[in-house]
């Protein structure tokens, strides 16, 4: 038994007692999120936070995710699990991805050999290492945490959104309509806000009025998880492998200590030809790892999932209406994250990572607005701070998978491909991330006055002694 806010109660000092008040189903809310994925349920578990926040979460998938495609996640999405209350699972559970090989074809032998190994964070970065943990298992702790906070949510599954409309109500301006795939009838929702988090095929983002634009790169990958039997010796390390004309391979090793995750290069794309008309099978992919692994022997004894897809970078180039004359509140009231807003390849492992980030950004801002704790102007700062952010992760995307492609030696003199995976280091531990000048970041007219603590950055945690009680803590966890 434990001493609460509320009382003293036993049981589980992590589950709210609120939570057995399940949310009514009534036609008005706050918050409408389209989509459970990693940035809907980030979302969603943030307003959850909140009793006086009213949330609805719907997805058009019949249940929860199963099989998970963005499985890396960096420094910060831990650090920003951490706020959230889950971290200390994802650390249990996770692969730590503590140090990076770089091999290639020797031009003495035309065998692939270690070229380097290096540390994968460096020092000092964060508190927290870059870890392999399944996007479902993320989902379910996330999904556990939502629905025991304060105000419990729960997904609604197998409701697809329709369209919206815009009522002219001052309190509820958005009326959303969802079509139920058992059979009801459509279901009307009148909103405060309405954020689409549903993909790279978002009916929100085609409804706000908004393009993702960009071209696809003619690159066409692989990408499986494998029970192997190898006797190449960094199986258990993230690998990059070019083996010249053969083909480039990534190799990220899974938790629990036996699957590894593999994404080959399958060569380019004709114009106009697409990933599904080359029809790859798993079979394939493990013939292109053989040829690339070679002298070293490898047997999949088992694959329990692969896909095949082509490199692309695209973004919108506003991640609200707020350029639309669909917000009559002169604020922007409906809003997308995630793929929703760019798309990119997984090489950089940014994905989901960058995704959660844009929700976390969104979350926070969306609860002090309807707790009237903070004007709707701090509302325009979400695509100011976060499509920069989006459009840095697209070049930097493009760059690392065509380095990645090239078929120049990776040990030579000029070693760009590994020299650019350590110069943004930083960059893909999520913790570089820097926001402009706005209403929430000042200039950095007196920077001189807090040396190391760059004005528009991430608040970097150093272990303390608390005063109070002497405890040995984090500062940012406070």
């Amino acid at each position: 038994m434990q001493f609460h806010l509320n009382g003293f109660q036993s049981g589980d000092p992590r589950k709210c007692k609120i939570a057995a008040e399940r949310l009514s189903r009534d036609n008005r809310c706050d918050v409408i999120i389209i989509g459970s994925g990693p940035a809907g349920l980030i979302l969603a578990t943030q307003l959850s936070a909140h009793k006086e926040i009213t949330t609805r979460v719907f997805e058009q998938k019949l249940g929860p995710l199963q099989i998970g495609q963005a499985d890396g996640i960096a420094c910060r999405s831990l650090e920003m699990f951490e706020a959230i209350g889950i971290a200390d699972e994802i650390l249990r559970e996770s692969y730590w991805v503590n140090e990076t090989c770089f091999w290639n074809t020797s031009e003495k032998t035309g065998r692939i050999c270690r070229v380097d190994r290096i540390q994968d964070v460096e020092d000092d970065l964060s508190e927290f290492p870059h870890v392999i943990l399944s996007q479902a298992r993320v989902h379910d702790l996330l999904l556990e945490k939502m629905s025991y906070g304060p105000k419990s949510i729960s997904p609604e599954y197998g409701s697809q959104f329709s369209h919206f409309e815009m009522t002219g109500e001052k309190d509820y301006p958005i009326s959303a309509h969802f079509l139920k795939l058992d059979g009801q009838k459509e279901e009307v929702i009148k909103t405060r806000f309405l954020v689409g988090c549903d993909g790279a095929r978002s009916k929100v983002r085609h409804s706000i009025g908004q393009k993702l634009s960009g071209q696809s790169t003619l690159q066409l990958w692989g990408v499986m998880d494998v029970l192997a039997v190898t006797d190449f010796p960094d199986i258990r390390l993230k690998c990059a492998i070019q083996a010249g004309d053969v083909g480039s391979l990534l190799i990220i090793p899974r938790e629990g200590g036996y699957l590894v995750r593999l994404y080959v290069e399958l060569g380019e794309l004709s114009y106009g030809e697409r990933a599904l008309e080359k029809n790859i099978t798993a079979e394939m992919l493990e013939k292109k790892v053989k040829e690339i692994l070679s002298p070293y022997s490898f047997e999949c004894l088992q694959i329990p999932w692969f896909s095949v897809y082509e490199v692309g970078q695209r973004l919108c180039d506003h991640f609200d209406n707020g350029k639309g004359t669909s917000s009559s509140c002169g604020f922007p009231n409906i809003f997308i994250t995630g793929d929703a807003c760019h798309t990119h390849s997984p090489k950089a492992g940014q994905g989901m990572n960058v995704s959660m980030a844009d929700s976390f950004n969104l979350g926070w801002k969306l609860a002090a607005v309807l707790k009237k704790q903070s004007s709707k102007r701090i509302l325009k700062t979400y695509t100011e701070e976060r499509q920069t952010i989006a459009k840095e992760l697209i070049d930097f995307d493009r760059e690392i998978a065509k380095l990645f492609s090239r078929k120049t030696s990776w040990h030579r003199k000029e070693n760009r491909f590994q020299t650019y995976f350590q110069k943004f280091g930083r960059y893909t531990a999520g913790v570089e991330t820097c926001y402009g000048k706005s209403i929430l970041v000042l200039s950095d007219e007196h920077q001189s006055l807090a040396v190391g603590w760059k004005i528009g950055m991430r608040f970097h945690s150093a272990p303390v002694v608390r005063l109070a009680d002497a405890k040995r803590i984090q500062l940012g966890h406070i």
